[in-house]
Parts: C-alpha cells; sequence; structure tokens
C-alpha cells in the first residue's frame, strides 16, 4: 500500500484565546476517529484571529 502525506487542519475556533479547548468533547472524539484510522503525525492550529479591543 502507498502512503501519502496529508496535513489535517483543526477548525479555527478549536482554541479560545486563553489556550483552552473549544467543544472539548466533540474535538476529542474527532481526534480519537483520526487516531483510529492511522493519523500519527498530529494536526495543523491557526493562530491568529480576532483580538478584543
Amino acid at each position: 500500500m502507498t502512503r501519502a502525506d496529508l496535513s489535517m487542519m483543526m477548525p479555527l475556533d478549536s482554541m479560545t484565546m486563553n489556550n483552552a479547548a473549544n467543544r472539548w468533547k466533540a474535538l476529542n472524539a474527532s481526534l480519537q476517529a483520526l487516531k483510529s484510522v492511522g493519523v500519527d503525525d498530529g494536526c495543523v492550529v491557526g493562530i491568529g484571529g480576532e483580538r478584543g479591543s
């Protein structure tokens, strides 16, 4: 079987500005699903977005 590199990016609202996870149960279920299909190199998390004034 041939392997291909595939980058998975988490939704931009996965983390709060205080470095806490949003929707922890859904995030955990999604990460477990990725693990079950063999994703072993991690996910990309975007940094940035709107800041409060």
